[in-house]
């Protein structure tokens, strides 16, 4: 299952937090966790983000997320996570919907 998540990264908390957590999550082989292929994982200047990930399940997405919440209490300002698919897939997807539902 293709996810989408958008984050922000709390002002409450530093950025040497946040890589010293990565760091201790990836030398453990926690991140990410198994189950979970990510695709891209992109932040910007002012600490917000989104991946692209590959899950397996819905307890992949959430362990994802809560393991980086245990490590830095307070860590995320916001995030959104949402299953996702390419648009043309999307398209074709709501399109054969729309030919099943009755006409009014």
């Amino acid at each position: 299952m293709l996810m989408i998540t958008y984050y922000e990264i709390s002002n409450d908390v530093t950025t040497r937090e946040v890589i010293e957590a990565g760091q201790v999550l990836m030398d453990e082989g926690l991140w990410p966790p198994e189950g979970m292929d990510i695709i891209r994982w992109d932040t910007t200047v002012d600490n917000w983000g989104v991946s692209i990930a590959e899950v397996d399940d819905y307890e992949t997405i959430n362990r994802a997320i809560l393991m980086w919440e245990s490590m830095v209490p307070g860590m995320f300002e916001e995030t959104r996570t949402a299953p996702a698919a390419p648009v043309e897939e999307s398209m074709a997807i709501s399109g054969a919907l729309f030919e099943e539902l009755p006409t009014g």
